[in-house]
């Protein structure tokens, strides 16, 4: 119970979020007998799009992932311009800024995000070359149910973990480092470096593990949108530095940056199994600041 009690502020609240508040919109279909504002969006969505699968395979999944994580980049930027208010900067876990924060840094590090995003641009325009309906994902008029959408992303989830967390283990190892040095530059992160990496490990433990689930579960696109969406905010959140209300604290991973060899994992679970999970040595301050507990005040667990 005790272990549980100390895992809460590191689990992701949009793991069960998002599909809640997907059940709330898409109940309205039939409590008052009208198509939710979901199921109209994606009917727009296919009428715009048709039946072309290269739109939806490559085209959707890209702009949809590369305007979404662009678009949160920009809020936590707004929320890390003001962290001088006292509400925010009683949130943050480091006591210094980050290296990142200089235009020098945050230039490199986002011409690198770009580069990465291309790359994937690339491999999903390869992938659809070699067989157009190579991402499987279902593109059924009617959106699917709240049951499949928190099937499939709990299945993604546990897919995503124990892909992420064998592969860094591996990124860990003296020969792979060479590709993962690069992602661990910057003792303490910040939201910028979440997809800053070699090319090498943007694939084998950034691009694979999180797109395998869509085609193996045959998601629906509209789901495998929604996961896009969780691992984008997860990943991001978790470089962040700031432990924000009703968010998991991203404490978990700045750990792994800090002592690297702790953390391997994105919820927790693999860790636990393999004995690498490290919480902080100041346990009780980060039960009082659970999910859902707003503003919660960290005290005395500022890092050098």
């Amino acid at each position: 119970m005790n272990k549980i009690k100390q895992i809460v502020p590191f689990i992701n609240p949009f793991i069960y979020c998002v599909p809640i508040s997907y059940g709330i919109v898409k109940s309205l279909d039939s409590l008052i007998g009208v198509d939710s504002i979901l199921q109209i969006g994606w009917n727009k969505v296919r009428e715009t799009l048709g039946d072309n699968k290269a739109y939806y395979n490559v085209g959707l999944l890209f702009f949809y992932n590369f305007g979404f994580y662009y678009l949160q980049t920009l809020i936590f930027y707004l929320v890390v311009k003001y962290k001088r208010q006292n509400v925010v900067k009683n949130l943050k876990l480091q006591a210094k800024d980050s290296e990142i924060e200089t235009p020098e840094n945050t230039k490199k590090v986002m011409l690198n995000v770009l580069r990465n995003q291309l790359v994937t641009l690339g491999i999903l325009g390869a992938a659809y070359i070699y067989d157009n309906d190579f991402a499987r994902a279902r593109r059924d008029p009617e959106l699917p149910s709240l049951f499949e959408v928190m099937r499939h992303l709990i299945c993604c989830m546990f897919i995503h973990e124990f892909g992420f967390y064998y592969s860094h283990r591996l990124l860990h190892t003296k020969w792979f480092w060479r590709f993962h040095k690069q992602h661990h530059e910057f003792k303490t992160p910040t939201f910028l470096i979440s997809q800053y990496s070699s090319v090498f490990e943007f694939v084998v433990s950034g691009f694979i593990p999180i797109t395998i689930g869509i085609g193996m579960l045959r998601m629906h696109i509209a789901t495998a949108l929604l996961w896009l969406s969780v691992v984008s905010v997860t990943l991001t959140f978790g470089h962040m530095g700031y432990h924000l209300p009703f968010l998991h604290t991203p404490q978990m991973h700045d750990n792994h940056h800090l002592k690297s060899n702790v953390n391997f994992s994105v919820y927790c679970i693999a860790d636990i199994l393999h004995g690498t999970w490290q919480n902080s040595k100041n346990v009780e301050d980060y039960e009082k600041s659970s999910n859902w507990v707003p503003y919660a005040r960290i005290k005395d667990n500022k890092q050098g």
